[in-house]
């Protein structure tokens, strides 16, 4: 869309969306006739539904076929067409669109108001830019590229078939994924309680390991006031999207910093004993709720990362655990958990095979 929208006509949205001035019937919301929006999902750009019976927040009407906006969230990806059979209601800070069908495909403006180019229009043509609330009279005046309603029918297609292959190679991915899932715990127990381990060193972490360390204690900013603020629940499927990650204030950055190689474990709750291995990151450090371990010789982060998703590990982390209703990890345990240490071309073989 960036290369070809260079030429297209710019248009304001006033010319090919009218707002919906319309309000619901009280009565009807109060007998929970008319569902209210809970949110717009920002990946999916689908419209999440909730009712209540009663409620004094003003709202707006919502009818099939309308887009929708949510005024706070617009650069995130907030955008829906209502896909519901019948109207649906939402605050405020929402708002509604009647398109015109004959200037503007709705699922075209919709795949361009959620892309990257419309959000460097906010940033450049909106005060406030993309993090001000995007109400009625600041969204339709703004100007867009559009090219012919028949060349919009056209990306679409275009598009719609394109996404249709990344679905099916996404169900591919997440078949393999499973099927790899499900093989792992079996294959890391035959790897570290083989007869061939009898042969290999086994130490407690604290002979290779630096003191394991506590997490900073801070509250969360959005705003870039320091350095990133990593916490359990930005670590999913031991992955990290740091443009999501928080920010904190921070004096101490050398004592909490993560660097490449640090392995981080969750100390608490439901999530106690998984494991997250540092491999890139921004200037970071790490929440309270989590300890960092580092690496100071004879085994190498990544295969020791690799032991840690093993049942050797976890039979020894439940064994900690105790019967306390609310199970937890602390840095004198993860000192004390034995570790088999194999040669380093085994070490080598382990961790590029993932075997």
């Amino acid at each position: 869309m960036r290369k070809s929208s260079v030429n297209w006509l710019r248009t304001p949205l006033d010319n090919v969306l009218e707002e919906r001035a319309e309000i619901p019937n009280p009565s009807d919301l109060e007998l929970g006739l008319i569902p209210i929006v809970s949110k717009i999902g920002f990946d999916t750009g689908k419209i999440e539904l909730r009712q209540v019976r009663k409620t004094r927040t003003k709202m707006i009407l919502i009818r099939p076929g309308d887009l929708v906006l949510s005024g706070i969230n617009v650069a995130k990806g907030a955008i829906a067409i209502c896909e519901e059979k019948i109207p649906i209601s939402a605050t405020i800070h929402y708002s509604s669109y009647k398109p015109n069908p004959e200037k503007i495909d709705i699922l075209f403006l919709w795949y361009f108001l959620r892309s990257e180019v419309f959000r460097d229009i906010l940033r450049d043509n909106v005060p406030g830019g993309i993090k001000t609330e995007l109400r009625p009279k600041r969204f339709l005046p703004i100007r867009v590229p559009l090219p012919s309603l028949e060349e919009q029918r056209r990306i679409v297609a275009r598009i719609e078939q394109l996404t249709s292959r990344i679905e099916e190679t996404e169900v591919l991915r997440r078949q393999t994924q499973e099927q790899v899932n499900a093989m792992l715990p079996a294959t890391l127990d035959a790897l570290f309680s083989g007869r061939n381990i009898e042969r290999w060193e086994k130490d407690k972490i604290a002979g290779f390991c630096e003191k394991p360390r506590y997490g900073y204690t801070e509250s969360a900013k959005r705003d870039p006031v320091g350095p990133k603020f990593l916490r359990i629940t930005d670590i999913q499927n031991g992955k990290v999207d740091w443009d999501l990650v928080p920010y904190c204030e921070c004096s101490e950055i050398e004592k909490y910093g993560l660097m490449p190689g640090d392995i981080l474990f969750a100390r608490t709750g439901a999530t106690t004993g998984k494991s997250f291995l540092v491999q890139t990151s921004p200037e970071a450090v790490f929440a309270s709720y989590l300890i960092r371990l580092r690496v100071k010789d004879r085994v190498t982060p990544e295969y020791l990362y690799w032991f840690f998703q093993s049942p050797r590990y976890w039979n020894q982390v439940l064994e900690k655990k105790g019967g306390s209703a609310q199970p937890n990890m602390n840095g004198r345990k993860l000192a004390n958990l034995e570790v088999v240490i194999p040669p380093p071309e085994k070490q080598r073989y382990i961790v590029e095979t993932g075997l």
